[in-house]
């Protein structure tokens, strides 16, 4: 069994998590219905509980202490940590922007009475539950065998269809998707550029969970994801031309 978990841990990685994930949002709607007020959403802990116990299944201690190194605190990451906010504020914000010149004719005030500590803690920590198994699991399974690129393409796109956006339609699923795969090429850059660090991806996802739920959580659907398709891809040419980050790596993390 454990043989059979190491061949094919991004499958079994991948099942596990799509089939716990209902279980998880039943709870979340009927156990703790309130919760997602204070940004507490259970579903985003299923991707972080699979990916800690295939770890300590296949690897054991050893696995799991590689894994909290990764939260590691170093200097080399306080430039990279400041990069983690502002990107996804931008993307967010001038979606934000854009959304209201198009709704409006004019840039709509900006209003914070969403905006919440509790908001911001509970986001947070529920990041920490899928970068534990996207990042911390999932993308360096990926990156070994495929470039960074390829890899995020991959990760995206499974991703995208874990968070079951049927909602809105073939357009709108199919949109959302590839904001997913957008969001996910910038993650696998700030985690090549960070040795996988996952204090960067959480924060990064936080970030934009946070900034999303303040500026754009009453204008979600297709004409929101049309704009983010086009913003979030804006800044994915721009950190793949201008860094020179790519199809060309084919390692685990470079160094820088």
């Amino acid at each position: 069994m454990k043989n059979f978990f190491r061949k094919h841990s991004i499958l079994v990685f991948y099942v596990v998590t799509f089939l716990f994930t209902p279980i998880f949002s039943l709870i979340n709607v009927y156990v703790f219905p309130s919760a997602h007020i204070d940004g507490v959403i259970f579903p985003q802990f299923v991707p972080g509980i699979v990916a800690i116990i295939l770890i300590r299944l296949t690897e054991g201690n050893i696995g799991i202490r590689k894994l909290l190194l990764k939260f590691k605190v170093s200097r080399e990451i306080m430039i990279w940590l400041i990069i983690t906010i502002v990107i996804p504020i931008a993307m967010v914000g001038i979606s934000y922007l854009l959304l209201s010149v198009i709704d409006y004719g004019y840039i709509k005030k900006i209003t914070l009475s969403e905006a919440s500590l509790p908001l911001l803690i509970g986001t947070l920590i529920c990041s920490i539950g899928e970068e534990i198994g996207w990042r911390g699991y999932m993308l360096p399974k990926l990156q070994s065998i495929h470039s960074p690129f390829i890899s995020s393409v991959i990760l995206g796109l499974f991703w995208g269809i874990w968070h079951f956006k049927f909602q809105y339609g073939l357009i709108g699923f199919l949109l959302f998707i590839l904001i997913v795969i957008e969001l996910s090429i910038l993650f696998t850059w700030l985690s090549t550029k960070t040795n996988g660090n996952l204090i960067i991806a959480t924060i990064f996802h936080a970030i934009f969970n946070f900034t999303t739920t303040i500026l754009l959580s009453t204008t979600i659907g297709i004409k929101m994801f049309a704009v983010e398709v086009i913003v979030f891809g804006i800044f994915c040419i721009i950190v793949l031309l201008v860094s020179g980050w790519g199809l060309e790596n084919n390692k685990l993390y470079s160094s820088t």
